[in-house]
């Protein structure tokens, strides 16, 4: 069975569109990222410096991952806004008392409170400093 001239000619197209599109995507990320966008490593950069400088506690037993999520978890040519690796650091604090909240609701309400208390506290704080 012989594929419709039509329907050949949408593949053709769909096949160039998509080819102009990676190969403009190549060239974009060849030299950088564009002006005002972070790369993973620059991301990652903003991690690390907002962990050397975090100004809260981490719960028991909990600690930032040394490095912000990998290239390979975003595909590798993601880009980010700026300040996205310190609100992702803020975010993993306060998702540490979450889990805390969570754990102790049932068992050990005034703990669970204390741990949601903080979790609001570090979310303000990445408020207050303008992080998204």
């Amino acid at each position: 069975m012989e594929i419709p001239a039509r329907i050949r000619k949408s593949i053709r197209i769909a096949a160039v569109l998509v080819t102009a599109i990676m190969a403009s995507g190549c060239s974009l990320l060849g030299g950088g990222p564009p002006q005002g966008l972070l790369d993973w490593k620059g991301m990652n950069s903003e991690h690390q410096a907002a962990v050397d400088t975090f100004p809260y506690a981490l719960p028991d037993g909990v600690s930032f991952p040394t490095d912000a999520p990998g290239e390979s978890y975003f595909g590798g040519s993601s880009l980010f806004e700026p300040s996205i690796g310190e609100a992702k650091t803020y975010e993993f604090a306060a998702c540490s008392y979450d889990a805390i909240t969570v754990a102790r609701e049932g068992t050990n309400f005034d703990a669970a409170m204390q741990a949601l208390d903080r979790a609001e506290e570090i979310r303000g704080a990445a408020l207050g400093r303008r992080i998204r």
